[in-house]
C-alpha cells in the first residue's frame, strides 16, 4: 500500500479554502443575526417576501459541513444546550394537552426556527474574536435601526424597524444592545469608538421615540448596572448615572412624558383601568396558572383563551414574558427559562472577573460585560412584553453558549506571571 503524503503546496491550498469556508460561514451568521433582530431586511418591502433568510442558511450550513472546526467541547457539558433541548421537549409535550394542540404544535414548528439560528451560531463561530466581529456588525447594523426609529416618529408613524417588529419590542431590543455599545466604546479607537458613541445617543433617542416606558426603565437600569460594574471611581459611576438619567427624562417627548406622568394613577392609567390593561391581564393569567399549572394550556393559546373569557373575536397577549411562558408551558417550561436566565447571566459575571485579570483582553472583557448587562436588560424589559420565544433570547443564550464554550477549552486561562502582573 502506497501512503499519499500533502506537500507544502497542498496543505496551503487547504488551509486557504477552509478559510474562505470560515470566513463565508461567519458573514452567513452575521447576516441572519442581523436579519433576527433589528429584521434591517423588512425595510425593503420586496425582500419580506423573498425570505433571503433560507438562503443565507443554507449558505451557512454548506460552509459548517465541509469544514472543520476548532477544539470542540461535547453539547453536554453546555447548560444552554441542554437547558433548551429539554425547553423544547417540553413544549412540545404541553402541545399535546392544550387547549387548541393543532395551534400550539405550530407554534413550536415555528419556534424550531430559532433553535436553527442557534445551532448555526455554535457551529460558526469558533472563538470570541469571530463573536465581537459579528456582535460588532450588530451594532453597526442598530445604527441603521435607530436612525429609522427617530425618522419615522418624526413623519408620525409608530412602526420601525421592518413589518413584524413591535415599537415596544424596537425599544427592548436597543436596550438589551446599548451595554455592548458601551463596553464596545470603551474598548475601540478611532472610527469604531466613535460610532459606537453616535449609536448610544442615537439609542437612547430612538428608545425615546418608541413611547415605551419599560423601554424607557431597562434602558436607565441596564446603563446604571453597566456603569457600576466597570472600572473607575465610585462617585464618578454615580455621576455618570445622575447624568445619563436626568438627560433621558430632560429630552423626553411630550407623549411619553405624559405616560409616565400617568403611571400609576387608578383613574387614568390604561393598564390599571381597563380590562385590557396589564394589571387586569396579569391577574387573569396567574389564575390560569394555578388552574393549568403543570402543563399550561400551550404554546400561543393563551391569546385564544383570553378571547373567550371577554367574549371577543381577538383577546390580548400577557404582557409580561415570564407569565407568559408559565400560562402557556406551565410552571416547568417557566422554570426551564429562568434557568437558561440564571446560568447564563452567572457564566458571564463569572467569566468577567476573570478576565478582567488580562488588561490586554479588552475585547473579550467588552462581549462578556455586555452579556451580563444584556441578560438584565431582557429580564426587564421582558416584565412588560410577552417575548419569552424571541429571538433576542435565543442570540444572548448562543453568545452565553460560546462564551463557556471559550471557557471550557481553556482559552481564557491567564499564565500565572501575567496574573501577578495585573493584580499588582
Amino acid at each position: 500500500m502506497i501512503s499519499e503524503t500533502r506537500g507544502p503546496v497542498d496543505t496551503a491550498v487547504s488551509v486557504r479554502r477552509a478559510g474562505i469556508r470560515s470566513s463565508c460561514s461567519l458573514t452567513g451568521i452575521t447576516l441572519l443575526a442581523v436579519m433576527a433582530l433589528p429584521r434591517l431586511h423588512e425595510m425593503v418591502p420586496y425582500l419580506v417576501y423573498a425570505d433571503p433568510g433560507k438562503l443565507v442558511i443554507l449558505l451557512c450550513l454548506f460552509c459548517i459541513l465541509t469544514s472543520k472546526g476548532a477544539v470542540r467541547v461535547p453539547w453536554r457539558r453546555l447548560p444552554q444546550v441542554r437547558l433548551y433541548v429539554l425547553f423544547v421537549i417540553w413544549l412540545f409535550i404541553s402541545a399535546t394537552m392544550g387547549v387548541w394542540p393543532s395551534a400550539s404544535i405550530a407554534g413550536g414548528v415555528s419556534f424550531l426556527k430559532n433553535m436553527v439560528f442557534f445551532l448555526l451560531f455554535m457551529k460558526s463561530i469558533d472563538s470570541m474574536n469571530d463573536l465581537y466581529k459579528v456582535v460588532r456588525v450588530l451594532l453597526l447594523g442598530m445604527l441603521v435601526f435607530s436612525t429609522s426609529i427617530i425618522a419615522r416618529a418624526s413623519m408620525g408613524r409608530a412602526d420601525a424597524g421592518g413589518y413584524t417588529l413591535d415599537p415596544n419590542e424596537g425599544a427592548l431590543l436597543i436596550a438589551v444592545l446599548m451595554p455592548f455599545l458601551y463596553y464596545f466604546f470603551r474598548g475601540e479607537r478611532g472610527f469604531f469608538r466613535m460610532a459606537f458613541l453616535f449609536g448610544m445617543v442615537l439609542g437612547a433617542g430612538a428608545v425615546l421615540c418608541t413611547g415605551s416606558r419599560g423601554g424607557v426603565i431597562a434602558l436607565c437600569v441596564v446603563l446604571s448596572y453597566a456603569y457600576l460594574v466597570d472600572s473607575g471611581m465610585f462617585l464618578k459611576k454615580i455621576l455618570l448615572i445622575a447624568v445619563t438619567v436626568s438627560a433621558v427624562f430632560l429630552f423626553m417627548p411630550d407623549g411619553i412624558r405624559e405616560r409616565f406622568d400617568r403611571l400609576g394613577d387608578t383613574e387614568q392609567d390604561y393598564n390599571l383601568t381597563h380590562k385590557h390593561g396589564r394589571m387586569m391581564v396579569w391577574e387573569r393569567a396567574m389564575s390560569l396558572v394555578e388552574e393549568n399549572p403543570v402543563f399550561g394550556v400551550g404554546m400561543h393559546n393563551f391569546i385564544f383563551v383570553e378571547s373567550e373569557v371577554n367574549n371577543q373575536s381577538r383577546g390580548v397577549v400577557t404582557h409580561n414574558f415570564i407569565l407568559q411562558v408559565a400560562t402557556e408551558l406551565g410552571i416547568p417550561g417557566a422554570l426551564i427559562l429562568l434557568s437558561i436566565f440564571a446560568v447564563s447571566w452567572r457564566q458571564a459575571r463569572r467569566m468577567r472577573a476573570q478576565v478582567r485579570r488580562t488588561p490586554n483582553n479588552m475585547r473579550a472583557y467588552a462581549l462578556l460585560s455586555g452579556l451580563e448587562c444584556a441578560w438584565l436588560a431582557f429580564f426587564i424589559g421582558g416584565q412588560f412584553l410577552s417575548v419569552a420565544f424571541s429571538s433576542q433570547i435565543i442570540f444572548m443564550a448562543s453568545c452565553s453558549t460560546l462564551v463557556w464554550k471559550c471557557h471550557l477549552r481553556g482559552d481564557f486561562r491567564v499564565p500565572a506571571q501575567q496574573r501577578k502582573a495585573a493584580d499588582a
